[in-house]
């Protein structure tokens, strides 16, 4: 039986065609630096769909959390659909308390963010 494999600590991307884009905030969220440069590269590349998993989130910073929120805005504000996927309560309830009403919305997992992101008319 295999071991489970942890969630690497490091930041990553992947796109879903050519609008949709999922940053994979890793194990370790301490620092949104590496989350907000991957989006950027993500919208310069044509992503105006953004899901920002936080499922593998094993240790975080509210300073960092602070800084996704304010990420999340900026790209709603530029028209952007934006969705986080986290589960783990302590984010959620941090998220919600960042999100003021804001455009993006919260999703408890990866697969109920990207069945909303799909299920939205273009």
């Amino acid at each position: 039986m295999p071991l489970p494999v942890a969630p690497p600590d490091v930041a990553s991307t992947r796109r879903l065609g050519e609008r949709a884009c999922v940053v994979d905030a890793g194990g370790q969220f301490t620092v949104a630096r590496q989350v907000d440069d991957l989006a950027a590269h993500a919208a310069v590349g044509g992503a105006r769909e953004f899901v920002f998993d936080l499922g593998g989130v094993r240790r975080y910073e509210t300073e960092a959390l602070v800084e996704l929120a304010a990420l999340c805005r900026r790209l709603a504000s530029y028209g952007c659909a934006v969705i986080v996927a986290a589960h783990d309560p302590g984010i959620v309830l941090e998220l919600r308390r960042l999100s003021h009403g804001d455009d993006w919305t919260i999703a408890p997992t990866l697969s109920s963010a990207l069945a909303d992101l799909f299920s939205r008319p273009l």
